[in-house]
């Protein structure tokens, strides 16, 4: 069974030069156009808009051991292709050549061999050897001469056990060479019958060269130095023009001629095989198809000019497809099949819908037409003990293959015939839609049986011992009727819903049934009918049209999901498909049979299955090579096919959270059954199905480590080796790095650690600020009553007695009472003064009648203006508002009021000023007048400038008073603001 690409499976070039399988399963195919790679399920023109090569039109194309692709034309150039960088490059030898003195139109590349060197040949000969890593052709020495034609045989394994022959057909000589380790050729010569060295095609094996010549095989043994001649069912075969030869793997030797495809067996000596086209059959060779080459997975791959590519697997079995679509247009006959059986002589009887009964050969040949019907088709054929062939349907035909005779009886059966036995005397049951029917074969007359009730729509019939009859009905089931003469009485009734659509003896007492549920059992002894269990869980369908078994003891079953083979303990289990050639995977009830040969017959919705007894135990299906073809992440990292283990560890940028993987299955024979499945763990465990080609997407990953698995299937869907593996480091950024998080935690405890520290240290401060407070304003309660009971004490005392001394000289002294009055007066003033300083300093500066500022302007309204002395105030009120301190209030107040008192006591000034300012980390506190100010060697400081000094000192001040006569006096008091304020700025 061949396949097929040409423009209906579109490929769109129908003339091929060469083809070639590389090491990563791809296909590839030269023509006039360019270079194709196939997939097994599409075409990629690699040369297209490809301006690196300048023509097209290529010839032969090889592989070397990096994966370099070497193509030759019909010139001096090669072409390397680079799949990574999908460059074409042109080396071309003709200088070279040309130095050499040769004269020769065209190179071509022979052979790559496993030291990586390009074994080159020309149009007069093998030229000599590429080296790729110096890029430099080596010559090698061979007689150039137009009478001598060379054979090359290249070992598979070991370039140095290779021969080269050359042969002088004028002389009838033949030259042998091996090639040594200094890549030098030592010609020995043999004489041999010069005709039988001219051939049409040549190729060396070993020590010997087989060649075709006029038809006939040839092989010279240069051991022997004979030659043996093979003929083809003795006789020359028709080689045609330009006949080709190939060896496959198997010992065996494909040869194209006019007339189709032969096959040589090598190793027996003969002719095996000729595969022929046929225009009825679709998978049969194409016209002048020549082998190309044979892969290692033991496929065979041929061109056909003007209709493309023709290939095969040599180890895969094929049914017999006959009466597929091409061969029943061919024949102007359908091709649904209803109802099968076949004659001693192994000729085919098919009942075809709106066709009628066509005879055919054992081979599916259309023989002839037994009756037309272009109505409601035959729905059931039987062969009876004479070896005649009865058809039912709405008439009953007798048909006798020794005489080539057909009868047709003259009932006419409305209800249709639906199921036909051959009882022991030779009459007919015959079961209809609702009746059971005796025919009397010798007389021709139709008898209907007695109605029974339990009796009607009669699909089935089956002989049981013991005269017992097993009748099956449509959706009723199954009943057991007892037959006496001409009459049958109702037994039992062993089901009531199955539908029977064959029954097959499988042992003397024990019968298998295949039904619409699946198959059954059923123990005729103990009248047990029972499902089969473990068969009908690996059955494709349940719906099972047929059972048969063939000549190995296989059991065979016919369904809509195609055929099924198994052993009677189920060990072995096989399903078979579409690439097993079978005509549909959809049968049909009826339409199956098995011939006298053991050959089994199988029919559908498209033809016939013939399977002919050599089916192989075990099957080797073609396995779909896997291939990634691309990977992007945030950057394309691949578009060319590359094997897989080149990116066993791949390494994605930081910030990157998507990977994308093409890939690919190659599958030639069966693409569409093949599947793949993939997952990429610690992202998602759960395997992923697709087609045998696709894009695998995982989005919003994590940095991490994963594994991408993936695994081809094939068409069983049995896993095609081992997981694929891509290890995939998705990188983080430094901050998203094990080590930054162990980092930030540490931080964030050590910050928490921290944090609480401080809190609690504030806690603790504020908390011993409060005391502080609580212990200053007690302190300052007991200050101020210390000051109250002293100092107001003290007045109010001497006030009390300068009022009682008044009191006694009023009227003796009255000038003495009034002075002590007015003292009195003076002293209550003082005294209220100093309450009122109390008071200011205990108030909040945030209103503008207690501000520093007012409370000076105040004071010195009352002191100054009635000496005419003007004061200027500059004070920082922000800065007076800091201070909330009262003791250091007050004594700040105090300093300014000492300093006025002495202005207005002692100086004489008409002017003075105040400042109050922040100067770097110092409070500057400044009184200056324009007064007569004083020596300060001849006065000593007064209890004012004391006090001023005294009371700076309590503020860890410092007071500076400097005084020239005639220029007045200047105060500086320098106060540290932290303390003042109590501040740390």
């Amino acid at each position: 069974m061949f396949n097929h690409l040409n423009k209906e499976k579109g490929f769109s070039q129908s003339v091929c030069n060469g083809v070639f399988k590389d090491s990563r399963g791809f296909l590839w195919i030269t023509t006039h156009s360019g270079l194709y790679r196939y997939d097994g399920v599409k075409f990629v023109d690699v040369t297209k808009n490809n301006t690196s090569l300048k023509s097209h039109s290529l010839i032969k194309v090889l592989e070397d051991k990096d994966g370099n692709l070497w193509l030759s034309k019909y010139d001096t150039e090669l072409i390397k292709y680079d799949q990574t960088q999908n460059t074409f490059e042109t080396i071309d030898l003709g200088i070279a050549i040309a130095k050499k003195g040769i004269k020769l139109q065209s190179i071509g590349i022979l052979h790559i061999d496993e030291y990586n060197r390009l074994w080159i040949g020309s149009n007069t000969g093998l030229l000599g050897i590429y080296h790729l890593k110096e890029k430099k052709l080596q010559f090698l020495y061979i007689p150039q001469n137009e009478d001598l034609s060379i054979v090359a045989y290249f070992h598979p394994n070991e370039i140095y056990q290779s021969s080269f022959y050359y042969y002088d057909y004028k002389a009838g000589n033949i030259y042998r060479s091996a090639i040594d380790s200094s890549l030098k050729l030592q010609w020995k010569l043999k004489n041999v019958n010069p005709k039988f060295l001219l051939f049409d095609y040549a190729m060396g094996l070993k020590d010997e060269i087989w060649s075709i010549n006029k038809g006939i095989l040839c092989c010279y043994n240069w051991i022997s130095n004979t030659t043996t001649k093979y003929y083809y069912k003795g006789k020359k075969i028709n080689i045609g023009k330009s006949p080709r030869m190939l060896t496959d793997g198997n010992e065996q030797l494909w040869i194209s001629a006019e007339d189709g495809l032969y096959c040589f067996s090598l190793k027996e000596k003969k002719y095996i095989n000729k595969l022929i086209n046929s225009p009825e059959d679709q998978n049969s060779i194409s016209p002048g198809a020549e082998p190309i080459m044979w892969d290692l997975d033991n496929n065979l791959w041929l061109l056909s000019f003007g209709n493309g590519i023709d290939y095969c697997n040599l180890n895969n079995f094929r049914f017999d497809h006959l009466l597929n679509k091409v061969a029943a247009s061919h024949y102007k006959i359908n091709n649904f099949i209803r109802a099968i059986e076949s004659d001693e002589f192994g000729n085919i009887y098919a009942s075809i819908e709106k066709t009628g009964v066509v005879k055919l050969d054992n081979k599916g040949k259309f023989i002839k037409t037994i009756v037309k019907e272009s109505g409601l088709s035959f729905e059931c054929m039987m062969k009876d003990k004479r070896g005649n062939i009865w058809i039912g349907g709405e008439r009953l035909i007798q048909y006798l293959p020794k005489s080539d005779k057909t009868i047709i009886s003259n009932q006419f059966f409305i209800d249709r015939i639906i199921s036909m036995l051959e009882r022991p005397d030779g009459k007919l049951l015959i079961g209809t839609y609702g009746n059971l029917l005796l025919f009397d074969t010798e007389k021709r007359l139709v008898k209907r049986l007695k109605p029974l009730s339990a009796v009607d729509l009669n699909t089935l019939l089956f002989y049981l011992p013991d005269q017992i009859l097993l009748n099956c009905q449509r959706d009723k089931g199954i009943n057991l009727l007892k037959e006496e003469g001409d009459k049958y009485s109702f037994v039992k009734k062993l089901d009531s819903s199955l539908f029977v659509k064959c029954i097959l003896s499988v042992a003397p007492d024990t019968l298998w049934l295949a039904t619409t549920r699946g198959l059954y059992s059923y123990v005729i002894s103990k009248q047990i009918l029972e499902p089969l269990e473990e068969l009908n869980r690996q059955l494709p369908d349940l719906y099972v049209y047929s059972l048969l078994k063939d000549k190995n003891g296989f059991f065979w079953t016919s369904s809509n999901s195609g055929l099924c083979r198994f052993n009677k303990d189920v060990s072995q289990f096989k399903n078979f498909g579409s690439e097993f050639g079978i005509q549909d995977m959809e049968f049909n009830s009826n339409a199956f049979c098995t011939m006298k040969s053991g050959d089994l017959l199988f029919g559908g919705v498209n033809g016939i299955n013939k399977l002919s007894g050599n089916v192989p135990d075990k099957f080797i299906i073609s396995k779909p090579r896997l291939q990634i073809i691309s990977i992007k992440a945030d950057e394309l990292i691949t578009t060319k096919p590359i094997s897989i283990n080149k990116y066993a560890d791949l390494k994605i940028n930081p910030g990157t959270s998507f990977v994308e993987i093409e890939f690919n299955a190659i599958e030639f024979f069966n693409p569409e059954k093949v599947k793949v499945k993939y997952r990429l763990k610690n992202y998602n465990d759960e395997w992923i199905f697709a087609g045998n080609s696709g894009i695998a997407r995982f989005v919003n990953v994590t940095p991490g480590n994963y594994q991408f698995e993936i695994i081809a299937m094939d068409a069983d869907g049995q896993e095609a080796g081992e997981a694929q593996l891509i290890n995939i480091y998705f990188m983080p950024y430094w901050w998203q790095t094990l080590w930054f998080k162990i980092f930030l935690i540490l931080l964030i405890i050590v910050s928490v650690y921290y944090t609480g520290k401080v809190i609690t240290r504030y806690k603790l401060q504020e908390q011993r600020k409060q005391i502080e407070k609580q212990f200053a304003v007690q302190k300052e309660r007991e200050r101020i009553i210390t000051d109250l009971h002293d100092d107001i004490g003290a007045t109010l005392s001497s006030m009390s007695i300068y009022g009682e001394l008044a009191g006694h000289v009023l009227n003796s002294k009255p000038d003495e009472s009034k002075k002590m009055i007015e003292k009195i007066a003076l002293t209550s003033k003082d005294l209220m003064g100093r309450m009122n300083d109390i008071i200011w300093s205990m108030k909040s500066s945030s209103e503008d009648n207690f501000t520093l500022e007012s409370r000076l302007r105040n004071y010195s309204y009352e002191l100054l203006s009635p000496k005419n002395i003007s004061c200027d105030f500059i004070i920082d009120e922000i800065l007076a508002a800091s201070v909330k301190d009262p003791e250091k209030k007050r004594n700040l107040l105090l300093i300014v009021k000492e300093a006025i008192n002495n202005i207005a006591k002692y100086s004489l000034a008409t002017k003075a000023i105040v400042q109050l300012y922040k100067l770097e980390k110092e409070v500057i506190l400044s009184i200056k007048d324009n007064g007569k100010g004083y020596e300060k060697n001849k006065i000593s400081n007064g209890n004012g400038l004391n006090n001023i000094q005294e009371r700076c000192k309590q503020l860890n001040g410092l007071c500076t008073i400097e005084a020239q006569p005639g220029e007045g006096v200047f105060i500086i008091c320098r106060l540290p603001h932290s303390e003042l304020t109590n501040s740390n700025s």
